[in-house]
């Protein structure tokens, strides 16, 4: 497994996969959100500013892997939200 980053994510009040290449298929076995300007949230397609988990500026949530027999996480499935003075950094393991 390897450490991988992406470029640095800006929101811009819209839901934002981290992996915005949908012919490049991602799987990591553990993603870490560091959050810049405001507080940003996770989750799904349908996060938004009142939905998904919240990540106060200047915090790292680390999502680990659940169990040796998970497949990992698509990143294309896990989005961020936040506003156009956020910015949003990732690493994962792949």
């Amino acid at each position: 497994m390897q450490v991988q980053t992406v470029a640095d994510i800006t929101p811009n009040s819209t839901p934002t996969p981290i992996n915005s290449n949908s012919s490049l298929e991602i799987t990591a076995y553990w993603i870490a959100i560091t959050a810049s300007g405001s507080t940003i949230r996770w989750g799904d397609a349908n996060v938004g500013s009142g939905r998904g988990n919240a990540i106060p500026t200047g915090t790292t949530v680390i999502i680990p892997r659940i169990s040796f027999d998970q497949q990992g996480y698509d990143l294309s499935t896990v989005y961020v939200y936040g506003t156009g003075s956020d910015k949003v950094s990732i690493s994962y393991g792949a």
